[in-house]
Formats: C-alpha cells, sequence, structure tokens
C-alpha cells in the first residue's frame, strides 16, 4: 500500500521476536499510531536490539533483556551520542525502548526496572518564537485594556512594544 512503510525487521533471538511482533500490533491496535510512528519505534527498537547484539555478542532473547542493568542502557546511550546522534533522537529512541519494556513487562514477557534509572538526555530548550504583527498588536489592545489604571496600561504598551520591537524575549 502506498505511504505505508514497509516493517523494520529486528535482529533478536528467536524467541523475542514474537514479543516484538505483539508489540507493534499493540500499537497499531490499541494505543492507535500512525503508521509512520510505528515505524520510527520499530527503528528505534531496531537500533537498540542491534547495539545489544554487538554489546551481548549475541541476539538478545527475554533473558538477556531481563538481566540488562543501568550500565547496559547507558553504554548504548553513549554510543548512540559517539555515533552523533542528537539528543532530541536519543530522547525518542529511549522512550520507543521504554514503551517497549512497559508492553512486556505489562504482558508478562519481560521485567527489568533498571531502565527507570536511566535519565532521559536533556534537550535543549527551544528560543521562543516571537509574535505575529498581529498577535502583537492583539497583546498591545490587550495589556491596555485590562490595565486598572490608564498609566499602567500606557507603561506596559510602552515596555512590550520596546521588547517586540527590539526583538527582546523573556524567558
Amino acid at each position: 500500500m502506498p505511504g505505508r512503510p514497509e516493517l523494520v525487521e529486528f535482529s533478536a533471538a528467536p524467541d523475542l521476536l514474537p514479543a516484538l511482533d505483539a508489540w507493534r500490533t499493540w500499537l497499531a491496535t490499541e494505543r492507535r499510531m500512525s503508521p509512520h510512528s510505528i515505524d520510527g519505534y520499530s527503528r528505534d527498537v531496531a537500533s537498540f536490539l542491534e547495539f545489544l547484539r554487538e554489546h551481548l555478542e549475541e541476539r538478545a532473547g527475554v533473558a538477556a533483556l531481563a538481566a540488562l542493568g543501568v550500565p547496559d542502557f547507558r553504554a548504548w546511550l553513549t554510543s548512540r551520542a559517539d555515533g552523533g546522534l542528537s539528543r532530541t533522537s536519543t530522547a525518542r529512541a529511549l522512550s520507543a525502548v521504554r514503551n517497549l519494556f512497559r508492553y512486556l513487562e505489562r504482558t508478562g514477557r519481560v521485567a527489568n526496572p533498571a531502565l527507570a534509572s536511566v535519565r532521559t538526555p536533556r534537550t535543549g530548550r527551544g528560543i521562543p518564537k516571537a509574535l505575529s504583527e498581529i498577535d502583537a498588536v492583539d497583546l498591545l489592545r490587550r495589556a491596555a485594556e485590562v490595565a486598572p489604571q490608564p498609566w499602567i496600561g500606557a507603561r506596559d504598551v510602552a515596555v512590550l512594544t520596546l521588547l517586540y520591537g527590539c526583538g527582546l524575549r523573556i524567558d
């Protein structure tokens, strides 16, 4: 079907593959995720499983996922950083892996409390977006209207005009 991504193949032990397929089905049916979101989650989990194959020197199965410790998860995060992947991308991948582990625990397949101890990489806060001209004019009008006294409204309009005109932002 056009527009639908092909299913990502997982590099995992045979005992884990049915659980991964069930997880993808659950994402589509229960969580009602779009095919593109499922594809993104699948790619992130496939990347994690590929890392584990090299890290553990074997394809990860149910027992291997249950035995992972905080150092294993941190090694994965470090490998992503060393590979030049952004913190935002890594945070999304960690979210996908956490989603998989929650599903596996909920269905009684794998319980691994170590993942809860791993912090999500900090992502930089974006720069606040400037107001459009229409929004700025509306803000100035409202600032004057809501002021308890006319001089306060005039002051607020002057300060807001200065901030907007100079491109300054208040965080």
